[in-house]
């Protein structure tokens, strides 16, 4: 017998009193055998017997609510019968609690967007009822819903009969309305078996909130809803009740006594399952037809990537197939993710690169190394290293300050000397490594990350970057590209230093990662024979 049927209630109850009667007789049993065998109260058996009184406790405070709740007359339920309900959606023996009231609800009538029931306790406060039921729905999802309780028989018989009289137009909806309230009501949860969702944390989500993972998971789902469900503890985690703001961690389980049609509606039924299965399928898209992409480290939580040029970081229209998507296929193929986890949690990049900006680009292979990657980029721990091929001579290293605006239409950049509104402070470092009579290769440091910074800052300063049409020397970079066939900007992402990391990250703590230099930057084609001197890749900054 499943909630919502005549005769729950008083089934329930006899349940409950007889397990809580089990409960207190095995402690009682053993505590006598204690006291017996020892002669002593203070004994181990006491002590056992003390922790079993704990279950039997909670089993009497539920026993105690069930009492309480009397469930629907066999006249009620005999009136209720002897109406032709159709297709009406008709329940029994609901027990609705909310902070300050208990509604006690014998029949309930659901049909075209109007709930109806009657109660045969004299003092249930309908109006308050009405507004709990109504509030609960609102919450939910099911505006519009018309709620009528009624404390008389014949009232709402006549009503029940003009219902069931009507043709029925919203069935579907009618029908999540109904789960809703039986969701809502006093007894077992939703199914215990047919109706319980378990969901197991995996590394990759572990690290948020449970009321997090659960707007995610059950997206469409209100901030009431969602609580309630916490609080009548239809959402459980591992088997306990929880308030929400519990953070999760791999392996823990979540309970959802919901029915399939309540997960379904919340979850996106249809919907978020196309919108996870068309990520797997641009993620192995982007995994078969992007290459040269190269993993240079790899943990539980983060991925290092060597990105070549021409390949975006995160796309820049829906067509596009980036890194992201890249990254997504690569786990999908490794078995390290499922396309059901790309409903809570979708691993990416942290950083940016240009498309026609090569090298490291950190990924966020878990949320907590998502979210730590990200926390290190924003307070500038985690050091970030390029080298770049410059125009000009550079004879010395500088700290290059300035004050960059971006225009968003053109998607360029300006550097000024001094303050002007809307520009933000940029900082950068760098040095020559390699100097010759027209070129220099260089080194530098992001102290602060903007859009195209390095190129526009260097530009600022009189080294626009070799082979950069929009902030570097036209003329020269196409004679370059007729006589070498260089097509875009020389700079490459090629290390990163990082800080002092917490947990699972600590083997990162302090280590420096190097990707290796395009073929471009150490071809002796790119300068002509006798104007840059002869250099090794020891040169390089290790």
């Amino acid at each position: 017998m499943t909630k919502g049927c005549y005769g729950y209630l008083r089934r329930q109850k006899k349940i409950e009193i007889i397990r809580t009667i089990l409960y207190f007789a095995v402690s009682l049993a053993i505590f006598i055998m204690g006291y017996l065998s020892t002669g002593t109260k203070a004994n181990l058996l006491t002590i056992v017997a003390v922790l079993g009184s704990l279950p039997a406790s909670k089993s009497m405070v539920s026993m105690i609510m069930y009492l309480k709740a009397d469930g629907c007359s066999p006249d009620c339920h005999a009136m209720a019968q002897s109406v032709e309900s159709g297709d009406t959606l008709l329940f029994y023996d609901l027990y609705l609690t909310s902070y300050r009231n208990n509604f006690q609800i014998s029949i309930m009538a659901v049909k075209n967007n109007t709930v109806c029931g009657c109660t045969e306790d004299d003092k249930c406060d309908l109006a308050a009822g009405e507004k709990h039921i109504s509030e609960i729905l609102q919450q939910s999802g099911y505006g519009g819903v018309t709620v009528k309780l009624f404390d008389n028989r014949e009232k709402f018989r006549e009503r029940l009969t003009a219902l069931c009289a009507a043709q029925e137009k919203t069935q579907e909806k009618d029908e999540a309305v109904a789960q809703v309230i039986k969701d809502i009501s006093l007894g077992e949860r939703a199914g215990r078996g047919k109706g319980m969702r378990e969901v197991v944390i995996t590394p990759a989500e572990a690290g948020q909130r449970l009321d997090k993972f659960l707007h995610k998971y059950l997206k469409d789902a209100s901030d009431g809803f969602l609580y309630k469900m916490l609080r009548k503890k239809n959402i459980t985690l591992n088997q306990k009740k929880a308030a929400g703001g519990e953070k999760l961690c791999a392996g823990d389980r979540v309970c959802l006594f919901l029915s399939e049609e309540t997960c379904a509606r919340f979850g996106g039924g249809e919907k978020a399952l196309g919108k996870q299965r068309q990520l797997a399928e641009q993620g192995a898209a982007a995994y078969r037809k992007l290459h040269n992409i190269t993993v240079l480290y790899e943990n539980a939580h983060i991925l290092l990537l060597d990105k070549p040029t021409g390949v975006l970081s995160q796309k820049a229209s829906p067509g596009d197939l980036s890194l992201n998507e890249w990254l997504i296929g690569y786990l999908l193929a490794r078995g390290s993710i499922t396309e059901a986890s790309l409903q809570t949690f979708r691993p990416s990049v942290c950083n940016r690169l240009d498309r026609n900006t090569s090298g490291i680009v950190i990924c966020g292979k878990s949320l907590f190394g998502a979210q730590e990657m990200t926390r290190i980029l924003k307070d500038r721990s985690l050091h970030k290293y390029y080298l770049l091929w410059v125009e000009g001579q550079m004879r010395e290293g500088r700290r290059l300050e300035g004050y960059l605006h971006k225009d968003a239409k053109t998607n360029q950049v300006t550097v000024f000397p001094a303050w002007q509104p809307q520009t933000s402070p940029i900082v950068t470092v760098y040095k020559p490594v390699a100097v010759g009579e027209r070129e220099t290769l260089v080194e530098a440091e992001l102290i602060t990350g903007k859009t195209h910074q390095i190129r526009a800052h260097l530009a600022s300063a009189g080294f626009p970057l070799i082979g950069d049409y929009k902030y570097g020397n036209r003329a020269q970079n196409e004679e370059r590209k007729r006589r070498l066939g260089i097509t875009c900007q020389l700079l490459h992402a090629y290390k990163v230093v990082f800080p002092a990391l917490p947990g699972p990250l600590e083997e990162l703590s302090g280590r420096e990662f190097q990707a290796p230099l395009p073929a471009v930057f150490l071809a002796d084609s790119l300068y002509r024979p006798g104007e840059m001197p002869q250099f090794s890749r020891n040169t390089f900054p290790k």
